[in-house]
């Protein structure tokens, strides 16, 4: 089952033709009451049964239940939120008050001025078409309560794949990994979306149940998520490639698993080299960045 993410309404994948059954369809951010002057904050207008996320979790469930018990499987399940638009639905049991938000992690003066312009004009395209040029507090906090509603979602579907698991008596014999491929500003640095080396987009959660490992570890080696692979393929019992730069996740007891000395992150216009204490950043916009993670506002610009 395919379900694309939020902002290509012109995909006609599987969740595109389950709307058309129920006589609905994919609606765009724009159209939403409030979409432009809340910077992309909105209510989605399709109730909770029919939601996106809804629709990937109940799908998951449905295979686990019909074809769990028939052989080993392996799923990826992809959920398209809590990618923006910031779309919570309006029946969901719980909301959030912008007031309790966290704040924003304030923009430094000087800091990236071409890249914070590049994140305007990036999101002023047609794919999403919202101006963040003026983006006050309020906006801000209004985003990240509906950030949180769009967690909540995601939430309530990992929770039930994780039952359907459950009774089906597949649980104790499953492994699960939760990720994602990245994170989101939500007005950091006073920049949305992704696609630079702050903290807020780089940072992601990994979450791994194994069998037989210790609940509730905490691990703050230095791992990537292509580190994922090598972890797949270790819990299956298959050697990992010589060529592949993968290794197991540290902490699970898998052979071979031993924490990264640096991670290097590339974008099609920049690249960043960290080491768990220093990030170096540096971008096409000719702005580099050298950051030490226990001075996390100590901001130096090289060249």
């Amino acid at each position: 089952m395919i379900a694309e993410d939020k902002r290509w309404m012109q995909v006609r994948d599987d969740y595109y033709h389950y709307l058309k059954e129920q006589g609905l369809r994919k609606l765009h951010g724009n159209e939403h009451e409030g979409y432009f002057n809340n910077r992309g904050a909105i209510i989605n207008r399709l109730p909770w049964e029919h939601n996106v996320d809804r629709f990937v979790g109940r799908e998951a469930c449905r295979f686990i239940e019909n074809y769990g018990g028939d052989g080993p499987f392996a799923m990826m399940v992809g959920f398209p939120g809590p990618h923006c638009p910031y779309d919570p639905a309006s029946d969901f049991p719980e909301n959030f008050n912008p007031e309790d938000m966290p704040e924003a992690v304030p923009e430094v003066v000087g800091d990236t001025p071409k890249l914070r312009q590049q994140n305007i004009d990036g999101t002023k395209r047609h794919w999403n078409g919202v101006d963040y040029t003026e983006f006050n507090d309020s906006h801000k906090q209004k985003i990240r309560a509906h950030y949180a509603g769009l967690v909540k979602h995601i939430n309530h579907e990992v929770g039930a794949i994780i039952d359907a698991l459950r009774q089906q008596g597949l649980l104790d014999n499953t492994v699960i990994i939760f990720s994602t491929d990245h994170a989101d500003y939500l007005g950091d640095h006073n920049l949305i979306g992704k696609a630079s080396f702050y903290k807020s987009a780089w940072k992601i959660p990994l979450l791994a149940r194994i069998s037989g490992s210790v609940p509730g570890q905490v691990c703050n080696d230095l791992v990537d998520l292509w580190d994922v692979t090598a972890t797949m393929l270790s819990t299956a019992g298959v050697d990992i490639p010589k060529h592949m730069d993968s290794r197991p996740l540290p902490g699970l007891g898998l052979m071979g698993d031993s924490p990264r000395e640096r991670i290097i992150g590339m974008l099609t216009d920049g690249w960043c080299n960290f080491d768990g204490e220093w990030k170096l950043a540096k971008y096409a916009t000719g702005e580099s960045v050298l950051r030490t993670r226990s001075r996390y506002c100590a901001t130096h610009l090289i060249g």
